[in-house]
């Protein structure tokens, strides 16, 4: 009779021919050992008939051993599966830190270049960048494809130093200084402006100082016309440009007005800074 479950385990064993088939065979067997040493004396007092107790113990060694193995054979996949998605993980990790690691140098590098050639960059593109400097804002290019403007807008954008978030219409389009560069901008505008005031704080022409005199004169009210005299009037264009100019015809503007000196606004807080003053932002005059 004991032939008969030892039959049917080998015919079930022989199913599997994964390297699965002769561990699970193997701890079956164990299974089978401990049932007749442990669970066969429990069986005596039951008096179960010999060939069915052969039969019964069998069985239970086989089941025990079964389902044990399927136990060890799925706590082990579990296993290896959680390795093999850490692995996963880890590599992908590795694999994102180097494109990190590779699209940040390739960002350095055209920053550094980009710092290199700041100064050879024409007139429109400064001032395209200039503009944008604090925020976005639009960009409004001439229709002609030629222009200077045009060029300088297309190249910064080619190059990604700019970045065109709307197309508003055909010649506007609102844009934003490229998040990598902005650092950079920010502190080459700073380096130049503060070089500008520096320089003309140093060669002070002609006229600089009566100017500023004016420009520090907070007492009176923001229409109030300055007498200009004929030194600052002559020297105008050597305060640029730091302060600007602008010319009006008798009664254009206001009565006795004919000039307005004004400070460029992104030099008007490092004047204030370098003159430990605020001051005015323009002054109005007759010459």
């Amino acid at each position: 009779m004991m032939a008969d479950p030892i039959s049917t385990a080998l015919t079930y064993l022989s199913n599997l021919v994964s390297f699965k088939a002769p561990l699970r065979l193997l701890i079956i067997s164990c299974a089978i050992i401990c049932s007749w040493v442990f669970v066969e004396p429990e069986l005596k007092p039951f008096k179960i008939p010999n060939e069915l107790s052969i039969t019964l113990i069998t069985i239970i060694g086989f089941s025990i051993g079964a389902l044990l193995s399927s136990i060890l054979f799925s706590l082990f996949e579990f296993i290896m599966s959680a390795i093999r998605t850490r692995r996963k993980k880890q590599q992908e990790a590795l694999k994102k830190l180097k494109l990190d690691e590779a699209r940040i140098k390739h960002q350095v590098e055209m920053v550094e270049l980009f710092k290199k050639s700041f100064d050879s960059y024409p007139y429109d593109a400064k001032k395209i960048l200039l503009s944008l400097k604090k925020a976005g804002t639009t960009i409004r290019i001439h229709e002609t494809t030629v222009s200077d403007l045009n060029k300088a807008f297309v190249g910064l954008c080619d190059n990604e130093i700019i970045i065109r978030r709307h197309k508003i219409d055909k010649t506007s389009f609102f844009c934003e200084i490229n998040p990598i560069y902005k650092e950079c901008i920010d502190s080459l505008f700073d380096f130049k402006h503060r070089s500008d005031i520096e320089e003309l704080f140093t060669s002070e022409p002609k006229g600089l100082m009566t100017l500023l005199k004016k420009f520090q004169d907070n007492q009176k009210p923001e229409d109030y016309v300055f007498n200009i005299s004929s030194v600052t009037y002559n020297n105008r264009y050597n305060y640029s440009p730091v302060i600007l100019f602008e010319s009006f015809a008798e009664g254009e503007y206001i009565e006795g007005c004919n000039l307005n000196f004004y400070i460029n606004e992104h030099y008007h807080p490092l004047v204030c800074e370098k003159l430990n003053k605020n001051v005015r932002e323009n002054v109005l005059g007759r010459h």
